[in-house]
């Protein structure tokens, strides 16, 4: 009976830890086998149009939204041709500034529309927080000044966010910057990062489906390549990576220019190319780090790719990437990609630090990255984390 009692106690302490483990009441429900149920009616875009694309790309349809209270034409599709140079995009961020100075207009309450900023990565992101700095400094942008003062004090201020930061926030105006675009030498790569992921379509519809009333997009990718949208569909077989990514530059594209068959062909065309099993389930599902991907691309390209196991569960915990040398004798090496509002709490560290600890105890070896360090000296981390190996 007192080894029974030790095995119980044992199986429930497991159990429990489990349950700590959760980062989400998504998860701790998963944990205690709840049964899942689609969200089929979807609240936040005030026109359909603004949700339509995903419906079509990516919920084979499911979602309702909301009609429509007044017609107005919900995405400004903006042409830049911008260049792409140093990882930033110059002319498209005096677009996005633009915007902001002449189409931002205060409501009839008194008050700006609530305004978010997404940028295609970190570059672009910093370079348009800095030219609104630089603003303050100058007298005859007092106006533009004053109105990024009232949007940040806003009831949902003003932020200005990467393709990757992007979760959970919604906006009454959604202005993007797509950030690439033909290069100094006069060429245009098609390397989109975190687009080009596996992953790469939930952060594209997390990122199109921010907007509640209206979503201005600021592209330089060239119209010839994003208008050949089919081919690459075809290509991909799937709604994912720069297939998804043009399909919906060119949708934006025919919304904004009130192109109703250009917009119907396109969505029929995502309709056909959607597959039951590529069905995404964002409404209740967390998004999956595009650096942890970053991460698991850099060992796959080193290291023998049966050996990396993401997402790797052991004694109801979750390991982002495992290393299995398959060696006997040899730890299992425990790789940890921490982003960068990890930890903001004294109660969910010292979680993880009991976490990791009952990891070691059964021959895990740690090895933590911090998305900080990672995007500001990626060589550098990439050189720690195979030489660790």
């Amino acid at each position: 009976e007192n080894e029974d009692e030790i095995i119980e106690d044992e199986a429930k302490q497991i159990f429990e830890d489990s349950l700590m483990n959760c980062e989400s009441l998504l998860e701790f429900g998963e944990e205690l086998n709840f049964q899942k149920k689609y969200l089929d009616f979807h609240y936040r875009s005030r026109h359909p149009f603004l949700i339509d694309f995903s419906n079509s790309a990516f919920y084979n349809n499911r979602l309702k939204p909301l009609p429509k209270k007044f017609n107005y034409t919900p995405i400004k599709f903006i042409q830049v041709n911008g260049s792409y140079v140093d990882r930033s995009n110059e002319m498209e961020v005096e677009a996005v500034l633009s915007i902001i100075e002449n189409n931002i207009h205060k409501l009839p309450n008194g008050k700006y529309p609530s305004v978010g900023i997404a940028t295609f990565n970190l570059n672009q992101r910093n370079l348009i927080i800095s030219k609104i700095n630089e603003r303050v400094l100058f007298n005859k942008f007092s106006d533009f000044n004053n109105k990024i003062s009232e949007l940040e004090q806003n009831d949902e201020p003003l932020f200005i966010k990467n393709l990757e930061n992007i979760q959970g926030d919604e906006r009454d105006v959604i202005i993007i910057s797509t950030t690439y675009g033909i290069n100094s030498a006069g060429k245009f790569n098609q390397r989109f990062g975190s687009i080009n992921h596996q992953k790469g379509y939930k952060l594209l519809n997390v990122l199109i489906t921010r907007a509640k009333y209206k979503i201005y997009v600021c592209s330089s990718v060239p119209e010839k390549v994003f208008l050949n949208y089919e081919e690459y569909l075809a290509d991909e077989g799937r709604n994912n990576r720069r297939a998804a990514f043009f399909s919906y530059l060119a949708y934006a594209k025919s919304v904004s220019d009130k192109d109703d068959i250009q917009r119907e062909n396109i969505l029929n065309n995502l309709t056909k190319n959607v597959s039951k099993s590529f069905e995404i389930d964002i409404l209740n599902s967390d998004l999956e780090s595009p650096f942890e991907e970053e991460v698991y691309n850099v060992l796959i390209s080193n290291f023998e790719k049966s050996n990396i196991i993401p997402q790797y569960k052991f004694a109801g915990f979750r390991i982002d990437i495992v290393y299995d040398s398959k060696i006997t004798g040899v730890p299992k090496i425990a790789i940890e990609c921490d982003g960068a509002k990890y930890h903001s709490s004294k109660e969910a560290y010292l979680h993880d630090i009991h976490r990791q600890k009952i990891l070691e105890s059964h021959g895990f070896v740690f090895h933590r990255i911090w998305s900080a360090n990672w995007w500001r000296n990626t060589s550098r981390e990439i050189k720690n984390l195979v030489n660790f190996i």
